[in-house]
C-alpha cells in the first residue's frame, strides 16, 4: 500500500513497513509487555533503529564512496554510543531492555541485535 518493501503475507493480507509490521507480529506472538512504559521505551528504541538503519542502508547500498566512508567513521560510532547510552538508561533486565511475561526479548532488542549483527 505505502509503495514499499519487505511486504509481509499473513494470510490473506499483505503487511508493509518493516517497523508497524514488527510491532504487529510481535503483538500476535506476544512478544510486547504488559507495562506500558516497557511498550514506550521499545517504541523509542525502535524509532532511533529506523534512523540508524536509513543511513546504513544508504551507506551500504549507495554509490558514494566518501558517503560511505564517513558513515564508518562518524555514524556507526555515534549510533553506537547513543545505543549504548540507551541501553544504560532504559534496559531492565541484564542485556535487553525488557521482556515479555514469558522472559523472551521484545521486538526492539531483536531488530537492535539484528542491525548490530548486519554490522
Amino acid at each position: 500500500p505505502a509503495g514499499a518493501v519487505p511486504i509481509t503475507m499473513l494470510g490473506d493480507k499483505a503487511y508493509s513497513q518493516h517497523i508497524a509490521t514488527s510491532r504487529y507480529i510481535a503483538r500476535l506472538a506476544q512478544v510486547v509487555s504488559k507495562d506500558e512504559h516497557d511498550n514506550f521505551i521499545q517504541d523509542l528504541v525502535a524509532d532511533e533503529y529506523q534512523s540508524w538503519r536509513d543511513a546504513w542502508v544508504a551507506a551500504a547500498f549507495g554509490e558514494d564512496e566518501e558517503a560511505k566512508s564517513k558513515y564508518q567513521k562518524e555514524g556507526v560510532p555515534a549510533k553506537l554510543k547513543l545505543f549504548n547510552e540507551l541501553y544504560g538508561k532504559f534496559k531492565t533486565k541484564e542485556v535487553y531492555l525488557s521482556t515479555s511475561p514469558q522472559g523472551k526479548p521484545l521486538w526492539a532488542d531483536v531488530a537492535i541485535f539484528g542491525l548490530l549483527h548486519d554490522h
